[in-house]
């Protein structure tokens, strides 16, 4: 027996880039994270994605809140 999810859906092509968001944490205590990014992983990121023509719509923090206590450095980076 296959496991559910483990099979392609039939004419499914995949999402398109433009349509897909990166959630990431914006401080190491948001959410109890256990690994927070910096500045530095996301534009290195930015940087493959584009490189490798991979389109993206953009970042999301968890949250806003943590993310400005954080003093935007996350949220900064990825609009850079």
């Amino acid at each position: 027996m296959t496991p559910w999810g483990s099979t392609p859906i039939t004419n499914f092509a995949g999402v398109a880039g433009e349509k897909i968001m990166m959630g990431i944490t914006a401080s190491a205590t948001a959410g109890g994270a256990a690994y927070v990014n910096t500045p530095k992983v996301l534009n290195d990121l930015k940087d493959w994605l584009k490189a490798n023509n991979y389109p993206m719509a953009g970042f999301m923090m968890w949250d806003s809140h943590w993310d400005d206590l954080n003093n935007r450095l996350l949220s900064n980076a990825c609009i850079q």
